[in-house]
């Protein structure tokens, strides 16, 4: 859907959607090839149509289709779903720990805890630099657009945060673990 939004605001080239994807989601990890797999499925589906053609693909320009307009209009309507499963690589890996395991996840688990602690950082200094710059508007709801922007700072901050903080419980619950196991009794 992130595709097929950046398609609807701007017909652009897979190299331009995949730019554009990078500079709207900066840390979202995006593959180099998700554009062209994304746009690919897109097309399947007739949301995205090529409108004009180049030698090569990656040239080739790429717009919404009359359906694809309408299918994200009616999918930003929607509400999100909160996840009905839990899915998450750190409870399979301590799931399937075994004796001698444990030293090497909660290394893991702090690792992962500074890395989301320094993008939290940097998500809040992105935030303080976009107000600074005026890129956030007045808060009396005439800028829509910065408010947007704005809770799209605050939001990915405590994302970041909240993922941190998780991490951090786990590793010091299982350092108490580790603690209790090795004690002698």
């Amino acid at each position: 859907m992130a595709i097929l939004g950046l398609v609807v605001r701007k017909a652009d080239t897979l190299e331009g959607i995949k730019a554009r994807m990078d500079a709207y989601f900066p840390h979202a990890g995006w593959s180099s090839s998700v554009a062209y797999s994304g746009v690919e499925g897109l097309e399947i589906r007739g949301l995205v149509a090529v409108c004009s053609s180049a030698e090569q693909r990656a040239l080739d320009y790429i717009e919404a289709t009359a359906l694809g307009a309408a299918s994200f209009r009616a999918w930003l309507r929607e509400g999100s779903m909160a996840t009905r499963v839990l899915r998450d690589a750190i409870r399979v890996k301590l799931a399937f720990c075994e004796e001698g395991d444990l030293p090497d996840q909660i290394l893991a688990l702090g690792e992962e805890q500074r890395f989301c602690e320094e993008r939290f950082e940097a998500a809040h200094l992105r935030r303080l630099r976009a107000g600074r710059m005026g890129q956030l508007g007045p808060f009396d709801g005439s800028d829509e657009r910065g408010r947007l922007r704005h809770v799209l700072l605050v939001d990915e901050a405590m994302v970041w945060g909240q993922r941190a903080l998780r991490l951090k419980r786990l590793r010091e619950e299982l350092e108490g673990i580790d603690d209790d196991l090795s004690a002698p009794r």
